[in-house]
């Protein structure tokens, strides 16, 4: 648990909100002059106490006129916990259903009621409103929260017991393994410091001197200083409301709406599939239609696909395609509401899935619907394995939180690897049955064989997993064969392969020129097989190495030091053969050339 809470109001306009919040915390949350005249918050307020038992509470003041739902979004998606407030005067009123309906939306699990203005009412008056509460709560997360009669007026009533109940909501500690995030709901120039936002941090601590990036500008600034509720910090805490002073960034490209993220730690998108729920009061719209996209402080137009054989939404549960107009910051598991487009009602929401989809075509959505339903039971490895073979970055991969399987620049699920293995294997076994002399398949020729959408690093990369998995093997360097592949020779190619082989032997260590066997096979057997060794443009028979070796040892007993001229009277090759037999002798290990000549090298 933690010492700090953000709990947001909500209610229909004139329900007594920010007074009650006023008479909580001593503090008048309409603070333009437009609220002041008009007596209604049509900005976010904010607001802070410490209760009896040391909790911290930020309080953030919803509008509750129809026309500012986007604003009260905004102010609902970071709350812990809500704080309805009903008018006893009036009772349950649209807004209120509105605003219970769009909390459900975003998972808020957590509250309290609060009936307030009862000092203007009769009993009889309160014990209607308590029974249209009652009501109206039944079967939502608020069904067994207490209800408190208020009022904040010149004799309050209920403020203590208020503030007991409050001091009762405990809240898990926020993830803050993922990304820093922060939704801006304020932004201000203050003279001498420049700009300011304000929001509620998510995720990981920023410190300051960090960057952090906007969108949808795309512009980056530095952090000059943090502070929570006026006291300066070195850093942010996932979950509290927070300032930052940040420069670099003017405030035309800066705004509420906007979103700060570390650069690169999340990558942007504008294909979203979600689990959508449907209100039942609400419109049905028809595949393709264009709706309204609230994820925090943000909104974006998008266009929707119904992942289903309807053609319209239907109340309830289902799953959605958002193709949004404008590229956004969103993690998987993020809530966000869906709005028509016009006029303004709002229609559902739910939870993002995968917020870095690949659009989903006419044809497939039957399967696209069975992926999304067992990937919000909580398989998210289908998050990965649905992209197929050409996988994801690295980046959506981590953030996903799935496991997969590098192949070039790209994460590949290693269900989709295991299944393309066996293929691979067929393909060589084809190539096997053609070139039955030939010790493995070369790699490039693999490439056309079985080609993949895949770099040659990540072909190779591939191809190492299947060598894991011993599934194949690589004979030779830059070549490929399947696991229990063997060359078998008939009489006619034995008797073939001793001739060569009696040839090379002849020649001794000058050895016969690679090109006398042009492509063939029985060669690249012998090789293989570490008959013959290939040094420069010569084969030479491994027996001749085999003795140049032996005499070499017998010779670094007696010797430190090899000249070539000690070298040419052991191998009894000229200069034009020595050379490369050197160098050889050199990368294998066997010696090691020095300033005076070469020396012995010792074994490791």
């Amino acid at each position: 648990m933690r010492s700090q809470l953000i709990i947001g109001t909500a209610g229909h306009i004139d329900h007594g909100k920010t007074t009650l919040i006023h008479a909580l915390c001593g503090k008048q949350l309409d603070s333009t002059p437009e609220e002041k005249e008009r007596g209604i918050t049509i900005n976010l307020g904010f607001a802070d106490k410490t209760l009896p038992s040391g909790t911290k509470v930020s309080f953030i003041d919803v509008p509750g006129h129809e026309k500012l739902i986007r604003t009260m979004i905004s102010g609902a998606t970071s709350m812990d916990a809500v704080l309805l407030c009903v008018s006893a005067v009036d009772g349950v009123m649209p807004q209120t259903k509105e605003h219970l309906s769009i909390l459900k939306l975003l998972g808020i699990q957590q509250g309290l009621i609060a009936l307030t203005m009862s000092d203007l009412v009769d009993e009889e008056m309160i014990e209607l409103a308590l029974l249209d509460i009652e009501e109206l709560i039944e079967g939502s997360f608020l069904e067994e929260a207490p209800i408190i009669v208020t009022a904040a007026g010149a004799n309050p009533i209920g403020i203590q017991e208020l503030e007991q109940h409050l001091d009762n909501i405990q809240v898990e500690i926020k993830d803050s393994s993922q990304p820093f995030r922060l939704s801006v709901d304020r932004c201000f120039v203050q003279k001498g410091f420049g700009v300011v936002v304000t929001g509620t941090a998510r995720g990981q601590a920023v410190n300051i001197g960090e960057t952090l990036t906007s969108i949808p500008h795309n512009q980056e600034g530095r952090i000059r200083s943090i502070q929570h509720h006026g006291t300066e910090q070195e850093q942010t805490q996932s979950g509290e409301r927070t300032a930052i002073n940040i420069v670099g960034v003017e405030k035309t490209h800066i705004q509420r709406g906007s979103l700060l993220y570390r650069p690169k730690s999340i990558p942007p998108t504008s294909i979203l599939d979600m689990e959508y729920h449907h209100l039942s009061d609400a419109p049905n719209l028809k595949d393709g239609a264009r709706v309204r996209i609230l994820h925090g402080s943000m909104e974006a137009l998008a266009r929707i696909t119904i992942i289903s054989d309807h053609e319209t939404l239907q109340e309830g549960k289902q799953f959605l395609q958002l193709r949004t107009e404008k590229p956004l910051i969103i993690m998987p598991n993020d809530r966000c509401i869906i709005r028509q487009e016009s006029p303004l009602h709002t229609l559902g929401g739910g939870i993002i899935l995968d917020p870095w989809a690949q659009r989903i075509r006419k044809k497939h959505k039957h399967s696209a619907g069975l992926d999304l339903a067992a990937i919000a039971k909580g398989n998210t490895d289908l998050l990965l394995e649905r992209r197929g073979i050409r996988g994801a970055s690295l980046l959506c991969t981590s953030l996903w939180k799935c496991i997969g399987i590098e192949l070039g620049d790209q994460w590949v699920s290693q269900k989709i690897v295991d299944d393309i293995i066996p293929s691979l294997c067929q393909t060589l076994t084809r190539w096997h049955e053609e070139n039955p002399l030939h010790i493995g398949c070369p790699l490039k020729e693999m490439l056309h064989r079985h080609p993949l959408p895949l770099s040659e690093k990540g072909y190779a990369q591939l191809v190492k997993y299947a060598v894991q998995k011993n599934m194949v093997k690589i004979p030779e360097k830059g070549t490929i064969a399947l696991i229990d592949f063997q060359i078998t020779l008939t009489t006619d190619q034995e008797n073939q392969k001793n001739a060569i082989l009696q040839q090379i032997r002849k020649a001794n260590l000058e050895g016969v020129p690679f090109s006398t066997f042009p492509n063939n096979p029985l060669v690249a057997y012998l090789r293989s097989k570490e008959e013959i060794v290939r040094i420069d443009s010569n084969l030479i028979a491994q027996d001749s190495i085999a003795l140049l070796l032996s005499n070499l040892t017998d010779y670094f007993t007696k010797n430190k030091i090899l000249s070539p001229s000690a070298f040419k009277e052991i191998s009894g090759l000229s200069r034009k053969y020595a050379i490369p037999m050197l160098e050889w002798l050199d990368a294998k290990g066997h010696t090691r050339r020095t300033e005076k000549g070469r020396i012995q090298r010792e074994a490791s």
